[in-house]
């Protein structure tokens, strides 16, 4: 996720790099399986399930048809209370604001929290990365 999302670039329609920068969802272009085509990545919270979409784009001129997305269940039992998904400026404060997100983000925290069964151990399994996109600049 963190390597699809350091190479996300502008879509092959003229989309901005980013699409939607929500606490439970992220939308994004990338070359995600490097055929030069920049494809639709979507992120999102279905129920406990982290899901993925992926839409190949299509036609003359460039679209994304949202029924050609193709999604798959990347991880089950997500339980995460704080938000997946953090957006942070070039200042490295963190962006609250859903419209600031799109425009001034550099910087992203993915943290997620797994368990299995949280009523009893092992405890919460808790993932965290950040990820620089590469193609916004940074004035950190």
């Amino acid at each position: 996720m963190v390597k699809e999302i350091r190479e996300a670039r502008p879509g092959d329609d003229g989309s901005y790099i980013i699409e939607i920068a929500q606490d439970y969802e992220f939308i994004f272009y990338s070359d995600i399986d490097k055929d030069v085509a920049m494809e639709r990545v979507r992120y999102f919270i279905e129920g406990t399930n982290l899901k993925k979409g992926v839409t190949e784009p299509s036609g003359w001129p460039v679209s994304y048809p949202f029924g050609d997305e193709k999604v798959s269940t990347l991880s089950e039992y997500v339980r995460n209370q704080p938000p997946i998904f953090h957006y942070y400026g070039g200042d490295g404060q963190e962006i609250t604001e859903l419209p600031a997100r799109l425009k001034d983000t550099k910087l992203m925290k993915v943290y997620l929290v797994i368990n299995v069964n949280s009523n009893r151990p092992p405890q919460d399994y808790i993932l965290e990365s950040a990820v620089q996109i590469r193609n916004l600049k940074t004035n950190l």
